[in-house]
């Protein structure tokens, strides 16, 4: 996604000043908001955007880093920006100080040493790559807001018998629900990067279609896993009630703002929360889960078909099939020989005729990539009968579509295996 230009490598970082003892840590889901107080030179950036990077001229510019800037990310909100991401194979700031601040508290003072290497761009002069810039900065942690966590079990009664049957923990609901946000929030930037970059794909030079669905996948794998340990909590602790809004880890999570909160005297930067990137409703609740989940496996599936990885896509498009296999058994019931799927009243309530079809139409696709025709077909056939119940013409004609292109290729490759069978055994 662009060309790597100027990659940060952090040569050394050096606590100089310890915070305060018994605070919190910062750790994964951690709020972090910390200051700039010294900066020896201008030149340094915070990308806000993976796909954009340093690129002057982007969709999403750089905010430049200035001595006294406050700034403030949740640590593993942004798994596109952090090292090594499909995108870059460069570092950049985010990264360098989510790396730097991870296990601090707040108080705690650090002295980096950081070089900004140039690389040339094809239209510039290829003499000057390999320059570079050394800067000097001084980061301080001002809050660390943690995100929920389970308290020690103070049960007296113990099984001597069975110990490892002994709780250590009590259960806290809201880290459910911090699982459940979080990955809210990743679908949605999965979202606004293929929705903000795709269009740009053919105009902009810096932006390619590899980079855009790189990025958006390793913000659905993430969201994945928050939203499966979310619905396995909800399963197994019966959380019924629901989470206020304006409750403290919510707030931090999504908050209504602007890149830039405050005035412009104290203005803290949000690195999380770029132009357009917002999550306004929320459902709380056990099918919420369930439905984030199977959206999060399909998104997965889509931008694995985009990277050419047909199997895997349609091996997420099963396991979110399976989520919930009631529609597709109810579908392929004797029960509609008509085709008619119709709402029974055993049928469940999580998944719509819809979210089915759209499911095997993605597995089909996954099908047709790798030349297997006749599963492509079934599922097809099955789509098909769920959208013409259900009136959904815009999905319809695009599975009409492939199933005959699925039908023209299953009769081309009989006709040569017939024709293979006839050369070989001179039996026709």
């Amino acid at each position: 996604c662009g060309l790597p230009s100027h990659p940060v490598l952090l040569t050394s970082a050096t606590r100089i000043r310890a915070g305060f003892t018994g605070n919190s840590k910062a750790v994964d889901g951690s709020t972090c908001t910390a200051v700039v107080d010294e900066l020896d030179r201008n030149g340094l950036f915070f990308e806000l955007c993976s796909v954009c990077g340093r690129h002057p001229g982007t969709l999403h510019q750089p905010e430049p880093l200035r001595q006294g800037c406050i700034f403030r990310f949740i640590i593993g909100h942004s798994p596109d920006m952090l090292d090594q991401q499909a995108c870059s194979a460069f570092p950049n700031t985010r990264s360098m100080l989510e790396s730097v601040l991870i296990g601090s508290v707040e108080g705690d003072t650090f002295r980096l040493k950081v070089t900004l290497l140039e690389h040339s761009r094809p239209s510039e002069d290829s003499s000057s790559s390999g320059a570079c810039a050394n800067f000097d900065l001084t980061i301080r942690m001002l809050h660390v807001h943690s995100p929920p966590a389970c308290s020690h079990n103070q049960s007296t009664e113990q099984n001597a018998d069975d110990p490892l049957s002994n709780p250590t923990s009590d259960w806290n609901p809201d880290l459910a629900r911090f699982w459940y946000y979080r990955a809210c929030y990743l679908k949605q930037r999965g979202n606004w990067l293929i929705q903000k970059h795709s269009e740009r794909q053919g105009t902009d030079h810096t932006t390619n279609s590899s980079g855009v669905w790189a990025s958006a996948f390793k913000c659905y794998s993430r969201g994945l896993q928050l939203a499966t340990l979310a619905r396995k909590a909800y399963e197994t602790c019966a959380i019924t009630d629901t989470l206020d809004r304006n409750t403290s880890f919510v707030a931090a999570l999504c908050p209504q703002t602007a890149l830039k909160e405050g005035g412009d005297g104290d203005a803290v930067l949000n690195l999380d929360h770029p132009e357009g990137l917002c999550i306004d409703t929320f459902e709380s609740d056990g099918q919420a889960v369930e439905r984030l989940e199977f959206s999060l496996l399909l998104n997965l599936a889509l931008c694995q078909l985009k990277a050419g990885s047909a199997y895997s896509a349609a091996h997420n498009c099963t396991r979110a099939l399976r989520m919930d296999p009631g529609w597709v058994k109810l579908a392929q019931s004797e029960t509609y020989p008509n085709g008619s799927v119709g709402m029974a009243l055993d049928a469940p309530s999580a998944l719509s005729n819809q979210d089915i079809a759209k499911t095997l139409y993605r597995r089909a696709q996954s099908y047709v990539a790798v030349s297997k025709w006749e599963e492509a077909v079934s599922d097809l056939e099955l789509a098909i009968r769920l959208q013409k119940d259900d009136s959904a013409k815009t999905g319809l004609a695009l599975s009409e579509a492939l199933l005959s292109h699925a039908r023209q290729k299953m009769s081309q490759d009989d006709a040569k295996l017939a024709e293979r069978l006839r050369n070989r055994r001179g039996l026709f």
